[in-house]
């Protein structure tokens, strides 16, 4: 779990999985805007100007392009990219970063329809089916709906259209 600290995602809280993976993620840890799939949820909600200053610090200051589906994405395609995140209400990655590990993050969102907070869950490649529509997939749709509704927030379109009806988050 995520919260943005003006720069990127910053993990406020970690759950240990009961198989072990080796990941060099901790609490307290800043992860990058760009190269985490929470940061790229926070990035896809954000106001534009903002985005593209967080996007040109990032093409300023790295030698290494984001990735999606193991493939480098270009500059001038990564605002399709977050939009496409942004109209999914998810971000996944399938080994993109971490070899064998697939990572899902899904928003969270207040009253105002501003993003809170991040989950994520990770897994090992062959253990953590992710794909949209998979269990695990379902599972983390409903956790984060479930999480907005009792806050208050304003689920999405896409988060209430999956099923996710208020009767079934109680």
């Amino acid at each position: 779990m995520t919260v943005w600290n003006g720069n990127g995602p910053l993990v406020i809280k970690w759950l240990d999985s009961s198989q072990p993976i080796a990941v060099n993620v901790r609490l307290g840890a800043e992860l990058s805007a760009l190269n985490s799939a929470s940061g790229r949820i926070y990035l896809a909600n954000m106001p534009l100007d903002r985005r593209l200053e967080l996007i040109g610090n990032y093409y300023r200051q790295s030698r290494t392009l984001p990735k999606h589906n193991r493939k480098d994405i270009p500059r001038e395609k990564l605002g399709s990219h977050l939009e496409m995140v942004r109209e999914n209400g998810y971000c996944a990655f399938f080994s993109d970063y971490l070899p064998e590990i697939n990572v899902l993050s899904m928003p969270v969102f207040d009253l105002n329809g501003n993003i809170v907070t991040v989950i994520t869950l990770l897994g090992l490649e062959r253990d953590t089916d992710i794909r949209e529509g998979s269990e695990l997939f379902r599972q983390v749709r409903l956790c984060a709906t479930k999480v907005t509704r009792q806050i208050c927030g304003q689920p999405t379109k896409r988060m209430v259209s999956e099923g996710n009806s208020p009767n079934n988050l109680r």
